[in-house]
């Protein structure tokens, strides 16, 4: 059980912290507002990865699953939102 909360929540979550980190770094350079928005969506599915792993290891609960639910549609609407604020 602990090899598969390791390849499917923490793997992923180092991941998307990764990313969230190399957008947060190019928004520092650039000061471009999607920047901001991509730094929203990749915190968002770094949280997701978070709570999944917390939801195996201490048991799935009602709240936890729509949580992460929330969590994977702001990934979502801030991919929209970086599509709008390009020029």
């Amino acid at each position: 059980m602990d090899s598969l909360i390791i390849s499917m929540a923490i793997v992923p979550g180092v991941v998307a912290f990764l990313l969230l980190l190399v957008f947060t770094y190019l928004h520092e350079q650039s000061r471009q507002p999607y920047f901001r928005a991509w730094q929203v969506g990749w915190g968002a599915f770094t949280l997701h990865y978070a709570l999944q792993a917390v939801g195996a290891l201490e048991g799935e609960t009602a709240l936890g699953s729509f949580l992460t639910s929330l969590l994977l549609v702001v990934m979502a609407v801030s991919i929209f939102v970086s599509t709008r604020l390009m020029k």
